[in-house]
């Protein structure tokens, strides 16, 4: 069975984070978790293996960028995720 969430990316100076929103598991008790990326070029890979040992998804199948921001700090970037869910 398929589903998607939204997550968001960010890129400052601080590093490299991604939040996903709305999900019991993957936001955290008061939606404040923040997973580090190591690297950007390898986005796919990160978001797949968080995902997948958080036990939420068997795999990822797309994402998609959905929106982008910039500031003088850095950037952000939405992306809609879709995942096959784990049994």
């Amino acid at each position: 069975m398929r589903n998607t969430i939204v997550a968001i990316f960010t890129n400052y100076p601080s590093g490299k984070l991604i939040h996903f929103c709305c999900h019991d598991v993957l936001s955290g008790s008061n939606s404040n978790i923040w997973f580090p990326i190591f690297d950007e070029n390898t986005l796919f890979q990160e978001i797949e293996k968080i995902m997948i040992n958080c036990r939420v998804a068997h795999n990822v199948t797309h994402i998609e960028k959905i929106r982008r921001g910039d500031n003088e700090n850095g950037y952000f970037e939405d992306y809609r995720i879709t995942y096959n869910l784990a049994l």
